[in-house]
């Protein structure tokens, strides 16, 4: 799998969890009160959020991409 796409499914992951805090998932899961389900899932949702899961796919992606070219050269 190439890096641009490992980094791109796990921000959709990370935006898919933001975005099940936006629509209270925990509540209509009837989770509300399980500690280990609020941890998880997440209790709140901020835009801060999803632009700090964007800047860090980013940034591992560039360091990732960086590595892989100093280690065939």
């Amino acid at each position: 799998m190439s890096k641009l796409w490992l980094a791109v499914g796990v921000l959709l992951f990370a935006y898919a969890v933001e975005i099940g805090q936006y629509y209270n998932l925990v509540h209509h899961l009837g989770l509300r009160g399980n500690r280990l389900a609020e941890i998880v899932i997440g209790m709140g949702f901020t835009w801060t959020d999803m632009l700090a899961y964007m800047l860090g796919a980013i940034c591992v992606y560039i360091l990732e991409s960086k590595r892989s070219i100093n280690t065939l050269s």
